[in-house]
C-alpha cells in the first residue's frame, strides 16, 4: 500500500524514506527517555489532509504519557497515552497504510499553534 515517501526526524537525526522501518520506529520509542524528546513522521503528500504525526517522549518512563499529535494544517490534535504500543500502532498505520487515526476522542489543541 505504501505509495508515499516519508521523512522521520528526531532532535538528533533526520532519516530518509529508505532508512525508515518497523525496527527503527520501535527502537526510538523503546530507547531511554533521556535520549530523544520528539519524533516527527512527515509524508511527502498529505494523508487525508494530515501533514505530519509527531510523538513527544515521556518525561519519565513510568508516570508520564507519550504525547501523540497529528496535524491537519491549521488544526492540531493531541492524544496522551502511557501505552507505547498505541503509539507504535498509530505510527505504523500512518506510515505503512496511510491511515489517519480516529481523532474523535483526541484533544483539539489548535489554539496552541502560534502564528
Amino acid at each position: 500500500m505504501k505509495e508515499r515517501t516519508y521523512l522521520l526526524e528526531t532532535e538528533f537525526r533526520k532519516y530518509t524514506d529508505r532508512e525508515i522501518n518497523d525496527f527503527l520506529l520501535e527502537e526510538i520509542i523503546n530507547s531511554n527517555f533521556d535520549t530523544w524528546q520528539f519524533m516527527v513522521l512527515e509524508p511527502d503528500k498529505p494523508i487525508q489532509g494530515s501533514v505530519f504525526m509527531q510523538v513527544g517522549a515521556p518525561a519519565t518512563p513510568k508516570d508520564s504519557p507519550f504525547f501523540l499529535e497529528i496535524s491537519f494544517g491549521s488544526k492540531l490534535y493531541l492524544l496522551e497515552t502511557k501505552d507505547k504500543n498505541v503509539v507504535l500502532q498509530h505510527l505504523n498505520d500512518y506510515w505503512k497504510e496511510q491511515i489517519v487515526p480516529d481523532i474523535s476522542l483526541w484533544e483539539d489543541i489548535s489554539d496552541s499553534i502560534s502564528g
